[in-house]
């Protein structure tokens, strides 16, 4: 086994991008991340000349750069559309802009904000909100706003495991598109003040003891091993619940006593240590936003805590 190394304490540090702690209003936000430009569609044409019908290249005005191709139905949304009701959020919740960004030439515009409310899991052990914009120009998805989770002791993303976070709220780039974004914020302010709840589910895993025959019986249920697969297969399983059950113990505010304990043990795990670390930290946090990074482990684990009172083990002498 090894011991965890995890020194992230703050989740900015991973974010990338530009700080915007210090900007004051929506203008000087987008000029400081660098969001001042606009998108446009240019019509595509054949080799010979002739236009591509309802077809159309979607590039910057400034640096004529392309970001992709669309049909004619798409509709651009310009970055200060899009987080104009986002900053009056901010505002209203008294949230704090920290980290903005742009990813693949400004294919992807993202901004991050603090929110208020972090509250303690258990003494010492602080969980912090935040929200987060995303604005596509590259005719792949949809504009969104999202509430995530983070845990500081280890870096720990939480997103998936909030019902509310996880949905996001998101706007088509249609014609309608106006009609969405007001519906998108509707469900995005009602996210945030629904997040109580997750508090809540928090605080019941911390008040759950887990004795280490527990840990090992959740361990068995969380990553089987079928009667079928390869010795190969088998040691590999074995492996991942060795890795997770010393994180119960001691990965990074862990003293493998409680479910809480388990719970950040298997997000510390996919967080930080399966998974690949990307060069481009800025496209990683924009990844685990959308999803594209994440792991349903994270999400079973968090309901088999929740939800299951013993865990009993599964055919010991093959697992």
């Amino acid at each position: 086994m090894t011991t965890s190394t995890t020194t992230q304490l703050h989740s900015i540090e991973s974010q990338g991008g530009t700080r915007v702690n210090r900007v004051k209003g929506l203008s000087e936000l987008i000029h400081t991340a660098g969001f001042d430009f606009e998108v446009e569609k240019a019509q595509l044409y054949t080799p010979e000349g002739d236009e591509l019908d309802n077809t159309f290249m979607l590039r910057r005005k400034d640096t004529k750069k392309p970001l992709n191709v669309v049909r004619g139905r798409y509709q651009i949304v310009s970055n200060e559309e899009m987080l104009d009701p986002f900053d009056k959020m901010v505002q209203e919740y008294g949230a704090t802009y920290e980290n903005a960004g742009l990813v693949r030439d400004g294919r992807i515009c993202w901004v991050s904000a603090l929110l208020p409310d972090s509250f303690e899991a258990q003494k010492g052990d602080t969980i912090e909100q935040r929200i987060v914009a995303m604005v596509y120009h590259d005719g792949t998805r949809r504009n969104s706003y999202f509430q995530y989770s983070h845990r500081v002791w280890c870096n720990n993303q939480m997103k998936s495991l909030n019902q509310s976070a996880r949905q996001g709220h998101t706007v088509g780039h249609t014609g309608n598109w106006q009609t969405h974004l007001n519906q998108a914020r509707e469900g995005f302010v009602k996210a945030i003040d629904d997040s109580s709840t997750f508090h809540e589910q928090i605080k019941q895993l911390t008040h759950k003891p887990m004795t280490q025959n527990q840990a090992e019986c959740f361990l068995q249920n969380m990553f089987p091993i079928e009667k079928e697969v390869s010795n190969r297969v088998v040691t590999r399983q074995n492996n991942v619940r060795e890795q997770v059950h010393e994180l119960f113990n001691v990965g990074a505010g862990n003293s493998g006593e409680t479910r809480w304990d388990m719970l950040n043990a298997v997000t510390e795990y996919f967080d930080h240590h399966k998974k690949k670390k990307s060069r481009d930290a800025s496209k990683s946090f924009v990844n685990e936003m959308v999803g594209m990074g994440s792991t349903p482990h994270k999400t079973q684990a968090f309901k088999l805590l929740l939800n299951h009172d013993k865990f009993r083990a599964i055919d010991p002498k093959r697992n």
